[in-house]
């Protein structure tokens, strides 16, 4: 995900995961695969984070919920890092769906 909040790149884990297609999510929202019910707090820890540094999320393992393409909520464990360089932030997830094993 860049600094404005669009998907840059989508394996094919995630397109299993969240069952869509990589042509039709790049350049999109990353809203695209979060749960309405999370979309105005991820919104307001971007723009924390890009104007004070502070982060809740960052570099931290989290279970919480995905939106898959059908409209279900998927369980996942989520862990977001920066990746490091010049210019504006961008940003990688590790996404492992929960309860499939």
């Amino acid at each position: 995900m860049d600094d404005n909040g669009r998907i840059v790149e989508f394996n094919a884990a995630a397109e299993n995961v969240f069952g869509h297609q990589r042509a039709r999510v790049l350049g999109r929202s990353l809203a695209v695969i979060i749960p309405p019910r999370f979309r105005g707090a991820h919104r307001v820890g971007m723009a924390r984070y890009l104007s004070t540094g502070e982060t809740h999320i960052l570099g931290r393992k989290i279970e919480i919920a995905g939106l898959h393409s059908s409209g279900a909520e998927i369980p996942v464990e989520l862990t977001v890092a920066r990746i490091p360089g010049d210019g504006p932030p961008m940003f990688s997830a590790y996404i492992l769906p929960l309860g499939t094993h």
